[in-house]
């Protein structure tokens, strides 16, 4: 698919899309039993319809300015290997900052609050930090494929085995988990040197110093994607030093003025067998026995009902429609890297955007998508959609896509429309007119 399949989509569909989605908490099986029994209504039941389901690479998304933003490496034996990146911009706490007469640096350090993570504490993640050569702008879109310059040598770096729950302690306080990484005294050297013109404001500070880029080292094996809120007081960059005797520190913060985004990077072909099938070699013709959905802008499910026109031309009232998915409980990695909590579904319209289903539109809640770990499936009512092909509405598929995926790394192994004992069905609940 093209690069500008997603690049096209309305930010308004997105947000409502991904915004309304986490709204909702899952429900105790609502909807589920809306109806009367088969008996009670003389219903027919089908799960036997023909369902073509195939994984792809999704094209890039926007990552600028979210609401916390992931960097790490890790090595999965079904996706490969997965990478994400930050560039941030730095902004100044005041207008004309001054660090007083003679400052003497004492150390310099970038924090980054934690917010989470996914993947292996048990493994050290490595980071780096990297002073960018290039202006981010307020103008531009950031896409997950994005990249600028930075310099070669890193400003500092910090090998650490990840502790999302443990709080820090500095200079005696007992601060929030977060990471610290010590960089450079030659940075607030330079700060020191570069005269009171440079710390007007922030137009001028950020041609100056234009921002960082905060790498993790590539992980062979197990590790993490770390999350953390770019929001909080305490990511920041912060230079400790003194002057004329008096003890001081100044930070420069990645707040909400702060431009920001994620980069993504992920290796398929160091991937499962099935997976380089259909993602790499496009492989989209039956069977398909597997179906494999990554966020960070990496897999996402195509699916089409290629015979339900055979029920258009029956006399029928159409009283229920139920995709189900059953996840892949042979995926020995999924106890590290789990699945998503929900699942997105959405339709698409002629040029290929994003389109709600009517079914979510009217109900969230008996839409559903979450994950069910008793039945260890996801399932969608999408009766209404159903309804709306079998009244002629043209069929451009559905796209099944990990929620929030700009914001988390879940990833799940699905069993597909051609596995051999739990095959992805829709149940078709109706009556004879």
């Amino acid at each position: 698919m093209s690069q500008s399949f997603f690049k096209s989509i309305s930010l308004l569909t997105i947000s409502a899309l991904l915004l309304a989605l986490h709204a909702c908490e899952k429900p105790e099986d609502l909807g589920r039993d809306v109806l009367p029994s088969h008996d009670d209504l003389n219903a027919l039941f089908s799960d036997t319809l023909t369902i073509h389901a195939f994984s792809y690479e999704e094209d890039p998304i926007s990552t600028g300015n979210r609401q916390r933003v992931m960097v790490g490496s890790y090595f999965d034996p079904v996706f490969g290997q997965v990478h994400s990146s930050l560039f941030t911009q730095l902004r100044m706490p005041s207008t004309n900052l001054d660090f007083g007469p003679n400052p003497q640096v004492d150390s310099v350090v970038l924090s980054m609050e934690y917010a989470g993570l996914y993947g292996d504490t048990n493994q050290p993640a490595t980071f780096k930090v990297y002073e960018l050569q290039e202006m981010l702008t307020i103008d531009s879109t950031y896409y997950s494929d994005d990249l600028l310059s930075y310099t070669r040598t890193p400003l500092g770096e910090k090998q650490f085995y990840p502790r999302p729950t443990s709080a820090v302690t500095v200079g005696g306080d007992t601060l929030p988990p977060m990471v610290r990484i010590p960089l450079k005294n030659s940075l607030a050297q330079r700060f020191f040197q570069a005269g009171s013109g440079v710390f007007v404001d922030n137009s001028t500070f950020l041609n100056f110093f234009q921002g960082v880029h905060v790498k993790a080292q590539a992980n062979p094996s197990d590790g993490s994607i770390l999350y953390f809120n770019p929001f909080s007081a305490h990511s920041v960059m912060t230079i400790y030093y003194r002057s004329d005797g008096d003890t001081l520190h100044t930070s420069f913060h990645m707040g909400e003025e702060s431009i920001k985004f994620n980069r993504y990077f992920h290796d398929y072909t160091t991937g499962d067998h099935d997976l380089q099938s259909q993602v790499l070699q496009n492989d989209t013709l039956p069977p398909t026995q597997s179906l494999f959905i990554q966020s960070m802008a990496g897999t996402s499910v195509r699916i089409r009902f290629p015979h339900l026109d055979q029920y258009r031309n029956k006399d029928i009232a159409l009283n229920k429609a139920t995709l189900v998915i059953k996840a892949d409980p042979t995926d020995a990695s999924s106890d590290t890297y789990k699945e998503p909590p929900r699942m997105g579904l959405v339709t698409l319209d002629p040029q290929g955007d994003l389109q709600l289903l009517t079914d979510y539109l009217v109900s969230a809640d008996i839409f559903d998508g979450y994950y069910d770990r008793q039945r260890k499936e996801y399932r969608f009512t999408i009766t209404r959609h159903i309804q709306e092909l079998l009244n002629g509405q043209p069929d451009y598929g559905l796209m099944m896509v990990s929620d929030r995926r700009a914001l988390n790394a879940y990833r799940v192994v699905l069993k597909g429309p051609q596995d051999q004992d739990q095959p992805m069905k829709l149940e078709l609940i109706y009556t004879n007119l």
